[in-house]
């Protein structure tokens, strides 16, 4: 990937970019705060603008890439993660209230009803104590607390979260699934449709899941 694939990648997921021969940003709103992608004659960097009336933003590198395809992957996970929240995993809580995800009364079986009307195959998520590659795995500690990790390639765990209450942790759950599961779909889409081989590894999808800290 390079910043003028992504750039007109993210436009057509309605993710609305400005990018030039060395710089790629979100178009927004004056004294809107942003995050870019910009090659200092050197490294590609990653950086939260911070903006403010009558000056040119206070900027924050956040991650620095030596590559240009890295760093444009890298972006490309990053924007899309966000838009995939606002479009698909909040719309989709706030439509299912009666399933009651993210509700303190959430129990498993409103989970596994949430994946059944996402129509999310099983592969993506364990709640029998069997781990799966490249799924979810929900860690049972005791009756009220709980937490989640993400098994990658061989069965590796890539992250897990905090231990938390269990309606905390189904909420996790929830998200993890479904991003997991929507990330899947795009990268299909991008090798049938666009003819771009971009098979993400486990660390780009701790990247689209916001798991990797980059401040």
């Amino acid at each position: 990937m390079n910043i003028e694939q992504v750039s007109n990648l993210l436009n057509e997921d309605g993710i609305v970019t400005i990018n030039t021969k060395n710089s790629l940003e979100e178009f927004r709103n004056q004294d809107e705060n942003y995050y870019k992608l910009e090659f200092n004659g050197h490294l590609w960097e990653f950086m939260f603008v911070a903006c403010e009336k009558n000056s040119d933003g206070n900027k924050k590198v956040l991650k620095v890439f030596s590559y240009e395809a890295s760093a444009s992957k890298y972006y490309y996970l990053f924007e899309l993660s966000k838009h995939y929240f606002n479009k698909y995993i909040f719309p989709f809580e706030s439509k299912n209230k009666d399933i009651n995800i993210g509700e303190i009364d959430c129990e498993i079986g409103n989970l596994k009803e949430a994946f059944n009307r996402l129509n999310i195959d099983d592969n993506y998520f364990s709640f029998d104590g069997v781990k799966k590659e490249h799924s979810i795995f929900l860690n049972i500690i005791n009756n009220k607390e709980s937490n989640v990790k993400f098994i990658g390639e061989n069965n590796k765990e890539i992250f897990e979260t905090p231990v938390m209450d269990n309606w905390l942790t189904f909420y996790s759950m929830y998200k993890f699934v479904y991003y997991l599961y929507l990330l899947d779909k795009k990268s299909n889409l991008l090798q049938k449709e666009k003819g771009i081989n971009c098979e993400f590894t486990d660390q780009d999808y701790n990247v689209f899941f916001h798991k990797e800290q980059v401040d």
